[in-house]
């Protein structure tokens, strides 16, 4: 199971893709490590990346290292950047940046305020980190056409932005 998803790496540079259910352990039959890959962490859906009837949710990782160097960038400051693409459908990327690890909750509102998913609430190491939201509530419902908050909560801030969402 993990060499399909693997097989389709070649299609992204720099990314490893493997379903969270797999454990860590099976890894070590690839030459890549998971400290490799701690800047940029991902949930969603791997149906659009993948020819398989599968809808396994899947963690992505991204190296972000300084191209002198080639070691991992850390961010200056803390930093929730406005959603891609917005207007969207059917998922948008989420992405900021975290100059210190943390434990965080990633949460989206409707517009009466109602929490209708938490992406993420998990403790991160500093990094540049992207969740991808599918346009779904908690329990797999599509959710309406109209404006959504998403919410970054850390140790030390706490962030909203817009996006609006089309069906």
């Amino acid at each position: 199971m993990l060499k399909k998803y693997l097989d389709k790496l070649e299609l992204f540079e720099n990314l490893l893709i493997f379903p969270r259910d797999i454990a860590i352990k099976e890894l070590e039959n690839t030459p890549l490590s998971d400290a490799d890959y701690e800047n940029i962490y991902c949930f969603g859906r791997l149906m659009q990346y993948l020819s398989s009837d599968s809808d396994d949710p899947f963690e992505l990782w991204q190296t972000n290292t300084d191209e002198e160097s080639g070691q991992p960038t850390i961010p200056e400051k803390f930093q929730l950047y406005q959603n891609f693409p917005n207007l969207f459908n059917p998922q948008t990327t989420i992405a900021f940046d975290l100059p210190e690890k943390s434990h965080i909750r990633q949460e989206i509102y409707n517009l009466l305020g109602q929490r209708i998913s938490v992406l993420a609430d998990d403790f991160l190491h500093a990094g540049r980190y992207q969740f991808v939201w599918n346009g779904k509530d908690h329990q797999g419902n599509k959710n309406a056409s109209g404006i959504y908050f998403y919410r970054l909560v850390t140790n030390e801030n706490i962030q909203f932005r817009k996006m609006i969402l089309v069906r």
